[in-house]
């Protein structure tokens, strides 16, 4: 009579070997898609941090139009912009606050305002690339004064711009 693969002496020990090391790849391949798709889900959501601020924006415009106070979007260019966000109460939950200088060691991950450099920068909880931006207010300078005045210059379009890496 033939014997059965199952028979031989040390069987029972190689299936359990094999079983193990396969056990142990799914699960090394399952944290390496768990890490990347955490990578995915961040830049995803940089994204629609981004749109979010900007339609916040954009909110402000539409109120500082009815106020008639578009002078005030000169504050974006020169200063933070969540601070004027955060005056309508629609400043981003991941702000962190505003830094004078980059020095990413010491911050925790989040949206924060260099000041030195009038940036917006992103701290990344996954990865090393912090991402960078900047408000851009862009408009028609008919008086050619170098700034926005509201009775006198076309507005086109407020957006975040993003940056290339420092």
């Amino acid at each position: 009579m033939k014997r059965s693969i199952g028979e031989y002496p040390g069987a029972f020990g190689f299936r359990f070997v094999s079983m193990l090391v396969i056990i142990l790849v799914l699960i090394l391949l399952f944290l390496h898609y768990l890490d990347e798709s955490s990578k995915v889900i961040e830049q995803s959501s940089i994204q629609q941090t981004r749109k979010i601020v900007e339609s916040s924006l954009l909110v402000v415009f539409a109120t500082l139009a009815t106020r008639r106070e578009l002078n005030r979007l000169n504050e974006l260019s020169n200063a933070n912009p969540f601070k004027l966000l955060h005056e309508f109460e629609l400043a981003p939950a991941g702000y962190r606050g505003e830094i004078d200088q980059i020095n990413q060691e010491e911050l925790i991950p989040g949206w924060y305002y260099v000041s030195s450099s009038r940036i917006i920068m992103y701290k990344p909880v996954y990865g090393e690339n912090t991402v960078y931006f900047s408000i851009v207010l862009e408009y028609e300078d008919l008086n050619e004064n170098g700034f926005f005045e509201s009775n006198s210059d076309h507005f086109k379009r407020l957006y975040m711009k993003k940056l290339p890496q420092m």
